[in-house]
C-alpha cells in the first residue's frame, strides 16, 4: 500500500525541497539529519514527524560518543588486568564503568531502532511480506558484474 502523501497538491515540475537540519542540531546530528532525509523522497518527513527525525539524529549522536567511552572504558579495564596481581577493587570498579557505558548504548541502539521503525525508514517497514520474500528471492549471491570494473 502507497504511503500516503501530506503537505499540499502535487503541482508537475515544480520538486519539492528536502527539509533542512533543525538549526539547534549540532554539526554531526545536521550530517545525520542530511543523510536520511537524502535517502528518501523528498517528501517522506512532514512537518508532522520532523520531530521524531530530529530526536533520531540526536540519539545516533549519542550512540556514536557511547562507543567511544566503551572503547575507553575498555582499554582501562584492559590495563588493570595487565598488571601481575590486579587490584580487586580498582577492577571492579573499571568493570562497573564498561557496564554502564556497554547499557548506555544499548538504550541508545534501542531508542533509535524504535525511531527508526516509526519514521518508516527501516527495510521492513518499506516492504509487505509479500514483497519483502520476493526481494529477498531475487538478491544474487554473486557480485554485480560492474562491481570489479577496472580493478
Amino acid at each position: 500500500m502507497p504511503r500516503p502523501r501530506n503537505g499540499g497538491p502535487i503541482i508537475p515540475g515544480i520538486r519539492r525541497r528536502r527539509p533542512p537540519p533543525p538549526p539547534e542540531l549540532d554539526p554531526r546530528e545536521a550530517r545525520t539529519w542530511r543523510q536520511i532525509t537524502a535517502s528518501l523522497p523528498a517528501d517522506w518527513f512532514t512537518s508532522g514527524n520532523h520531530l521524531l527525525l530530529k530526536e533520531l539524529c540526536r540519539h545516533v549522536r549519542l550512540s556514536d560518543d557511547t562507543l567511544i567511552d566503551i572503547g575507553r572504558e575498555r582499554a582501562a579495564v584492559d590495563e588493570i588486568l595487565k598488571t601481575p596481581t590486579p587490584p580487586p577493587k580498582l577492577l571492579v570498579e573499571a568493570l562497573k564503568k564498561y557496564r554502564a557505558a556497554l547499557q548506555s548504548h544499548v538504550l541508545q541502539s534501542d531508542a533509535i531502532a524504535s525511531l527508526s521503525t516509526k519514521l518508516r525508514l527501516t527495510a521492513q517497514s518499506k516492504y509487505g511480506h509479500r514483497a519483502a520474500k520476493t526481494a529477498a528471492e531475487t538478491v544474487s549471491p554473486y557480485p554485480d558484474p560492474w562491481s570489479d570494473w577496472n580493478q
